[in-house]
């Protein structure tokens, strides 16, 4: 018996759904492309995919596709479908698993794309633009361009840090994978980003640990021979006495066991702890005050008045927003983040040892 390939009416969105197909072609490289009339779009299925990508929306185009009962593809990617409402053969030039070139800091560069199409982008509103979906996952149609999804990465990478990205598309949770995205940066922003995914990968193996120093140090370091040590090890950077087993400074006078048997007994050293591991002084010698971190990325402030609600009006603070200087710094190493006034971007002092060092 048969199996379905593409379809079917089952469980899922609405990208897995095809009503009324009525025709069917296959091109140079295995891929379905199908006429769904009902709906009013053309969907390409690649090889082995769950879902289709739609590559054509007809309700959007003068719904031409209500009235198309037949299609071809020819041996480069072009579309031709027979419409019986305008009574004529419309040809669709699509860039589907082929190499699509466009412009880029006023050079040409080729990278591989999923599906493109001329259209309004989103972000910056330009028409007749050349709109593209990075990655083969994401099953609408593109509605960005590509200096906009290069400016967007570029911002993230150097004031955040960032080297995972999520389609902008705000119903689409596609993540992009580097290799998909790689292509739109520059050498520079190419190698801070492959920087920081050596990083996640070190931070995967077991004996690789962070300088935990509350001095800020930034360092990381494989620590191969820890299951002889005493619980300790040195950093190589800083020199601080580290603990490899609660990744905080060294408990002198304890050794791990009777540490974690104290902690549990004192509800006081089990609070320290904690406030140790998520809390930084701030780096602004006339400020010190500690500054608590759970979750986000590693450009912290060092909030002015202590709560976004009292920006406008510090003499209303009531909860120890005085006590906080501004200052932006690294999380990871505690160098000082400057703003710079004339490109509003970061100016970083990153120490030599931070994972974050190439973005200075």
């Amino acid at each position: 018996c048969g199996i379905v390939v593409a379809g079917g009416q089952g469980p899922g969105p609405f990208a897995t759904q095809l009503n009324c197909p009525t025709s069917v072609v296959l091109d140079t490289y295995g891929n379905l492309f199908v006429l769904d009339s009902s709906n009013q779009r053309i969907q390409q299925w690649i090889v082995g995919a769950s879902f289709g990508v739609t590559v054509f929306d007809g309700s959007f185009n003068g719904g031409f596709t209500s009235g198309s009962l037949s299609m071809s593809v020819d041996s480069i990617g072009n579309l031709y479908v027979a419409n019986t409402n305008g009574i004529g053969v419309w040809k669709l030039t699509l860039v589907n698993n082929s190499t699509c070139t466009t412009s880029h800091h006023n050079e040409r560069m080729n990278f591989e794309c999923s599906y493109e199409r001329e259209g309004q982008c989103s972000i910056c509103s330009e028409v007749n633009i050349r709109l593209v979906n990075l990655s083969k996952k994401c099953a609408h149609l593109s509605n960005c361009c590509v200096a906009c999804l290069t400016q967007s990465f570029a911002t993230d990478i150097e004031s955040k840090g960032s080297y995972t990205f999520r389609c902008p598309m705000p119903t689409c949770t596609v993540k992009f994978e580097p290799e998909e995205y790689y292509c739109l940066l520059d050498a520079r922003l190419m190698g801070i980003v492959d920087n920081l995914l050596l990083h996640r990968l070190l931070e995967t193996n077991e004996e690789f640990r962070w300088c935990k120093s509350t001095k800020g140090c930034g360092a990381g370091q494989l620590v191969c021979n820890y299951k002889d040590l005493l619980g300790y090890y040195t950093c190589h950077a800083c020199g601080q006495m580290l603990c490899f087993c609660h990744s905080i400074e060294w408990h002198k006078g304890f050794t791990c066991d009777e540490f974690e048997a104290e902690r549990a007994r004192n509800d006081d050293l089990a609070s320290d702890v904690t406030v140790l591991a998520f809390t930084k002084k701030c780096p602004n010698e006339a400020c010190g005050t500690p500054i608590m971190k759970h979750e986000g990325c590693d450009v912290m402030t060092c909030c002015r008045f202590g709560s976004h609600t009292c920006a406008e009006s510090k003499d209303a603070c009531d909860h120890g927003g005085r006590n906080y200087c501004g200052q932006r710094f690294c999380w990871s190493c505690l160098g000082k983040i400057d703003l710079d006034k004339k490109t509003n971007g970061f100016i970083r002092h990153c120490k030599s040892s931070c994972k974050y060092y190439s973005l200075n």
